[in-house]
């Protein structure tokens, strides 16, 4: 849409794709479904370890934004062209497509701690890729492999605030904290960066996504000590 309307186009684009999800509304549930009695008022501030969940989302989710929006600087800086930083960006939100329904699959059945450790295994290598000079299909391959981990991780983010907070009062704010940080990455990554030199975001991306991730873990084994406790 984009090489051939313009930024135009691509808005043209996003509406009609909110306009397709309209009619979908009308047929969502209007309530949560029941919640655990130690947890059962959801209105109000999250506790303690609630907003501790949601600033490992906003650091883990904060990592890829930051990463995302220097595909193209990377991709040149490491001596590939224009075109091949695009392709990598529309392989890669192909594949989070591909992501979406396998996290479908996989809910349920694995952990999250499992699911992130994967994912961020994923991610370091995709950026070592775009820390290197490394071939186009190289690059291309890892940014659509970046995309699929990217949307298997996102979903479990909610389980993970569900085990810190079972109100559920920290979980009903975890998609807006993603959406903060499709800003706050990029916003850190400009801090990072240079005219000359944007590998700078990777050593970023690298320190979020590790913060993000010891706090997951953290969490998870509280949660794990407070069920073994008698």
């Amino acid at each position: 849409v984009l090489p051939r309307f313009g930024a135009n186009g691509g808005y043209v684009t996003v509406a009609v794709g909110a306009a397709l999800a309209l009619p979908v509304a009308l047929f969502l549930p209007h309530r949560l479904g029941a919640v655990a009695a130690a947890g059962a008022e959801t209105s109000g501030a999250p506790p303690i370890r609630g907003w501790v969940a949601l600033a490992g989302t906003l650091c883990m989710a904060a990592s890829l934004t930051a990463v995302s929006v220097y595909v193209v600087p990377l991709a040149r800086q490491a001596g590939l062209g224009v075109t091949v930083g695009r392709t990598a960006i529309s392989v890669a939100l192909a594949c989070q497509m591909l992501g979406g329904a396998l996290a479908t699959v996989l809910a349920g059945r694995v952990r999250y701690i499992t699911v992130f450790c994967v994912c961020a295994t994923v991610f370091l290598a995709t950026w070592g890729v775009y820390a290197i000079q490394a071939p186009a299909a190289l690059f291309i391959a890892m940014s659509g492999l970046a995309g699929t981990a990217a949307f298997v991780a996102g979903p479990f983010l909610v389980p993970m605030t569900v085990e810190a907070d079972p109100s559920r009062r920290a979980a009903m704010q975890s998609g807006a904290v993603q959406l903060l940080a499709g800003a706050f990455g990029p916003l850190l990554a400009s801090l990072a960066v240079t005219d000359h030199n944007v590998r700078g975001v990777l050593v970023l991306a690298v320190a979020l996504q590790g913060l993000g991730l010891g706090v997951a873990m953290m969490l998870h084994r509280t949660a794990q000590a407070e069920r073994t406790r008698p």
